[in-house]
């Protein structure tokens, strides 16, 4: 945890608005419990302490209102890719980049948060009589069966897996056992997105596939070779999600909520 701070604070200047990063560690001992033989101290708890982004998670979005226009994912896919790109240039990895860890503030801003935690709790991924449909998002096929590390060729693939998400608004395999999903993402590249979603641009529909091709190696070596496509296409504004932001009914509540 030392190393991973000394990481941020070296270019934490240069962090981009879309990433949230921990500014400390908190460690609360709890209450020594009393057992038969008498106090046994219990070891003390560790929690990453990060600004808290009011809005609403793309998970509670695809709830509330259903998949995403493209041009709303156009911003965010730019905005988390510019994250990404700011993490491999510090050599770190987010580790779980799900629905529920990207966030949309009320004025439009799209931030990528809780990175670290989930590699830190659980540094390899293993299949066991605990795993639920949650546990699945975010892993590549590379990393199942095989105690491979996650890298940055298995963060594109859970990016691409999560604007697959967001352009349809379900999951990139349909399957109510966990085993069977990741399976079949290990067997089976994910489908062309313009199947379900015919409006999707072409040029959105190639990228995706390039960073969810099974195999590591026929994925782009980084963030920043798809990141630089990506900009060219997308533009540089969030007016689609400064729109979406506005037309949520509880805006004004979140937009009244300060950071905290």
């Amino acid at each position: 945890i030392e190393e991973l701070f000394a990481a941020i604070s070296r270019l934490r200047s240069t962090i981009p608005a879309s990433l949230t990063v921990p500014q400390e560690v908190v460690s609360l001992a709890p209450a020594n419990r009393v057992e038969s033989s008498g106090s046994v101290p219990v070891r003390s708890s560790q929690f990453f302490v990060s600004q808290f982004i009011p809005g609403w998670s793309m998970e509670e979005l695809l709830i509330r209102g259903g998949r995403f226009p493209w041009q709303v994912v156009a911003e965010v896919g730019r905005e988390l890719l510019s994250a990404l790109n700011w993490l491999e240039s510090a050599r770190l990895l987010h580790g779980d980049l799900v629905l529920r860890n990207v966030r949309l503030d009320s004025r439009g801003g799209v931030h990528l948060v809780d990175p670290f935690s989930r590699r830190i709790c659980q540094p390899a991924f293993a299949l066991t009589d605990q795993f639920t449909l949650r546990d699945c998002d975010g892993i590549a096929p590379e990393q199942i069966g095989t105690g491979r590390s996650a890298d940055a060729r298995s963060e594109l693939y859970a990016l691409g897996c999560l604007l697959w998400q967001l352009l349809t608004s379900r999951p990139v395999v349909l399957s109510a056992d966990p085993v069977t999903r990741m399976m079949k993402q290990k067997d089976h590249d994910i489908g062309d997105v313009r199947g379900p979603v015919p409006d999707c641009p072409e040029w959105m529909s190639r990228l995706i596939l390039s960073m969810t091709r099974r195999s590591p190696e026929l994925r782009p070596g980084t963030s920043a070779e798809v990141l630089k496509s990506w900009k060219a296409a997308a533009g540089s504004s969030l007016n689609h999600c400064r729109s979406l932001a506005r037309q949520m009914p509880d805006h004004a509540i979140h937009r009244g909520v300060r950071p905290r």
